[in-house]
């Protein structure tokens, strides 16, 4: 998460996670923010995470592959260096 407050769409927030992941009933659900950079993740959907996608731009894990984590790990390391790049983490 950020370590600042940061500005996103005119709002102060503070604590902005980067991703976060949760257990469902019957998958695992990857989110990414801010959803401002939905669209750069939709491209890494080009790139083979697309049958991973929902229609939010989560990905949605079922079951998991060496490939699959590997790209997983490809963006979420993408989110985390969008957060860098805008100052909000150290």
């Amino acid at each position: 998460w950020s370590n600042k407050n940061v500005e996103i769409a005119g709002d102060d927030k503070n604590e902005v996670f980067f991703t976060s992941v949760s257990i469902e009933e019957n998958h695992v659900t990857v989110r990414f923010f801010p959803k401002d950079q939905i669209d750069y993740f939709k491209n890494l959907a080009e790139q083979g995470l697309r049958e991973l996608l929902n229609k939010d731009g989560n990905i949605e894990i079922v079951e998991l592959d060496d490939d699959s984590l590997s790209k997983i790990e490809e963006a979420i390391a993408a989110a985390f260096r969008i957060y860098k790049d805008r100052d909000w983490v150290v």
